[in-house]
């Protein structure tokens, strides 16, 4: 398990004052908007975890240009109530601040999801 799997200690990572914005529309990603401080920051984290379980992730790139770093990742999860199996595409744009997380872009290429299909390999 990844330590995004242990919120309460993944939280440690951010500054209190940090803050995620999950990009997107309520109709094409469901916990879009902007999250302040460590409560608001568990609180999204723990409301994805509850909903959906993630089954593979695959760092697909990283860009490092000083304090701020991007990734690009494979994801593939199931959600909790349909069991519907979708893989896609997650973005995420990183601002440290003295070794911490100070603001995180985070978007998922709706272009790019699709339902489950086959094996990685």
């Amino acid at each position: 398990m990844s330590l995004r799997g242990l919120p309460e200690q993944f939280i440690l990572l951010f500054h209190a004052d940090a803050v995620v914005h999950i990009m997107g529309s309520r109709q094409d990603q469901h916990f879009y908007g902007t999250h302040r401080g460590h409560a608001q920051i568990l609180q999204v984290m723990r409301s994805i975890d509850v909903a959906v379980e993630v089954r593979y992730r695959q760092i697909l790139g990283v860009v490092v240009d000083g304090d701020r770093f991007a990734a690009r990742l494979l994801v593939e999860m199931r959600h909790r109530g349909t069991a519907v199996v979708v893989n896609f595409m997650l973005g995420s744009v990183v601002r440290m601040r003295q070794g911490r997380i100070a603001e995180v872009f985070e978007f998922v290429d709706t272009t790019a999801v699709q339902l489950f299909d086959g094996d990685y390999e």
